[in-house]
């Protein structure tokens, strides 16, 4: 905990992160095989992981996702598929892909969680229900893995149908889907990478001249900063919020206070 190598120098902030999921694993097999004392904090439990306000990546205004979903989706998502209607292994998953990327967007923004997280996903992990609204929407459980950067926790969403169009999209290309198979995962049955998002979502943003629109570039982690916001517009109070994200409410309050402040307005 007071540091790494020979020369007990204290690693980066970007160190720990990156690697809290691996240590957060390797701490609690330590402590089950009493390598560890029980009550030995981690090495990152002390330290400020949360970035400065100046660094918090900008995102949507409701209006601007919703212009920018709808161009995704049409001048993007629809041209690739059409485009690849033969049966060829590479046509096949360009379609596949493409309507996967949409799908992989709406819920990003309709849950709030950090692509690793939703990625490490496999189909035991979700558990879908009737919300009863006026609307019929379906709703979805979602149990986060212990393993990515803040630990297990559940995360509850109405992007339900958009998880059960996924699987039936699994169902047609595999053939089947079982509960240990990962909820996204390219059609050789190996899981979907942050990397692999990252670049289509890069691709999207040329393509429709994001930037040149809103102003404003957007990154992946700006749907889960989306998500917050749009989910304060509709009256969530920070606390249930928090919990969602797996933050403190403290840490909410700080770094959208912007965002509560327009609400009460």
């Amino acid at each position: 905990p007071s540091g790494i190598g020979l020369k007990k120098k204290k690693p980066k902030q970007s160190t720990i992160k990156d690697e809290m999921g691996m240590i957060r694993e390797i701490w609690r097999w330590g402590q089950q095989n009493g390598y560890i004392e029980p009550n030995q904090r981690k090495p990152f439990d002390y330290e400020n992981l949360i970035p400065d306000d100046v660094v918090r990546r900008a995102t949507f205004e409701i209006d601007e996702y919703n212009w920018f979903i709808e161009q995704a989706s049409m001048k993007w998502c629809v041209p690739r598929i059409q485009n690849n209607q033969d049966t060829d292994p590479k046509s096949l998953s360009n379609r596949y892909e493409a309507s996967l990327v949409i799908d992989v967007i709406s819920i990003l923004a309709g849950t709030g969680m950090r692509t690793g997280e939703l990625f490490k996903l496999k189909w035991k992990d979700i558990k879908f229900f009737s919300r009863n609204d006026e609307k019929n929407h379906t709703g979805a459980l979602i149990q986060v893995h212990p393993s990515t950067k803040t630990g297990a926790r559940e995360v509850n969403t109405d992007r339900g149908k958009v998880l059960e169009n996924v699987k039936e999209h699994s169902e047609l290309a595999f053939g089947s889907v079982k509960e240990s198979d990962f909820v996204f995962r390219h059609l050789n049955g190996q899981p979907v990478t942050t990397r692999w998002f990252s670049d289509k979502f890069a691709e999207i943003r040329d393509e429709i001249k994001l930037e040149e629109k809103i102003g404003k570039h957007i990154v992946p982690y700006g749907l889960r900063h989306f998500y917050c916001t749009s989910r304060i517009y509709a009256g969530v109070s920070p606390e249930l919020l928090a919990d969602n994200m797996g933050i403190e409410s403290k840490t909410l309050k700080k770094f959208y206070k912007h965002s509560l402040l327009r609400m009460q307005h």
